[in-house]
């Protein structure tokens, strides 16, 4: 649905946004400067074009011409582009100033279609364009808010699903729970699994003296570390083992689908002098997740307890070139011994906090949107308003 907005002369102390002629492809086409962004939104006279597209600018701007519209039914429309191209723009702005209330990166409300049928049944002369119509010709997904269903699949998940619950659970939903939105690999996900095959082929090798494949250019990226904890004597190496449990936290199998209630799976875990040392292999940017390790560890020791009294983790970034910048270990501010057996109820305390919000969630499908910064190209749910790929 698009609105015609006539444009209305106001005083100058009312900070009415005017809509603006440009697609947001074209926006996106053209951002070069700070000079080229004046002409994506049109603000009020006491806001310059450089801080128009500031989130806390947009998010004032929106919320008073909303107030300012429903004093004035019928003379002043409401810039709901502005508010969509704040919420679609977000990644590309930049972050708040210390002190500014965080709760601008939320979800609007006035993004729900309830809320919005409820200002049309009232009557309301607000111009409404959320940008929620979809060209002729892009798919879309089946609509996720479609309530509990009749016999919902059985839930059971790990870290990468408790991370994609945080990122957005509106996405997860599509994903898991009414999976309307099937699991896509991409150029980066493919490379990750080609790196951690050859890592475990080589290993396996190493361990049993067999001639699985290794591919040579990933070799390359994780040789030095593999040797380095083959080369460690009298070390127990386990090579991708799964680590599964149930709610009880007892070990169980991946696939005993009645159950299972939570898998993980260890790239390497190295067992020496009663320490545990968890490496695991990462193919992107560095960056610290210690959350990970932590689970990593919590899984293992339902399955190696008894062998080892402390533990310890890597998050390898095998592209960084420098071994000391590669690994990622846990803080010893936090850790100054690694994780001990007095850890390791806390951790679990942790991971239960995330997925009682998340079972909360999927008996009651109420799974809310959360807009971050992979809205734009890499989220498959096509229905979703932010989708930048509708």
């Amino acid at each position: 649905m698009t609105t015609e907005v006539e444009v209305i002369p106001q005083p100058k102390e009312q900070k009415t946004a005017l809509l603006h002629s440009l697609t947001f492809a074209e926006v996106i086409e053209s951002k070069k400067s700070v000079a080229d962004r004046r002409g994506y939104l049109v603000a009020g006279p006491d806001r310059k074009g450089a801080n128009a597209i500031l989130p806390a600018s947009l998010w004032k701007t929106w919320q008073h011409d909303v107030q300012v519209a429903m004093a004035n039914p019928g003379l002043v429309p409401v810039p709901v582009r502005v508010q969509e191209y704040f919420q679609r723009t977000k990644h590309l702005q930049s972050p708040p100033k210390p002190g500014t209330d965080i709760n601008i990166y939320g979800s609007n409300p006035a993004m729900n279609s309830q809320d919005i049928t409820d200002l049309i049944q009232g009557g309301n002369t607000l111009d409404i364009d959320l940008g929620m119509g979809t060209p002729t010709g892009v798919p879309v997904a089946p609509n996720p808010c479609q309530g509990v269903l009749a016999k919902p699949p059985r839930f059971a998940t790990s870290f990468s699903g408790m991370e994609s619950f945080l990122q957005c659970p509106f996405k997860f939903a599509a994903e898991k729970y009414y999976k309307t939105v099937p699991y896509e690999e991409t150029v980066h996900t493919i490379w990750g699994n080609r790196v951690h095959k050859t890592a475990e082929n080589y290993v396996l090798n190493r361990l049993d003296g067999g001639t699985r494949p290794v591919e040579e250019e990933c070799l390359a990226l994780v040789k030095r570390y593999c040797d380095f904890f083959l080369s460690l004597p009298g070390a127990e190496i386990h090579v991708e083992q799964e680590l599964c449990c149930t709610k009880s936290l007892k070990p169980c199998g991946w696939r005993d689908w009645n159950i299972v209630w939570f898998r993980g799976k260890g790239d390497l875990l190295v067992i020496k002098d009663r320490k545990l040392i968890i490496p695991d292999w990462k193919t992107g940017k560095v960056k610290n997740d210690i959350f990970q390790i932590e689970v990593m560890v919590a899984l293992a020791d339902l399955y190696h307890g008894d062998k080892f009294d402390t533990a310890d983790g890597r998050l390898i970034f095998v592209k960084e070139p420098d071994p000391k910048k590669a690994m990622v270990g846990l803080p010893k501010e936090i850790y100054p011994n690694g994780v001990t057996k007095a850890d390791i109820p806390k951790i679990w305390e942790k991971i239960f906090a995330i997925t009682n919000r998340m079972e909360q969630a999927w008996e009651t499908a109420n799974f809310r949107v959360q807009s971050n910064g992979l809205c734009w190209q890499y989220c498959g749910n096509l229905h979703c308003v932010h989708n930048g790929r509708r």
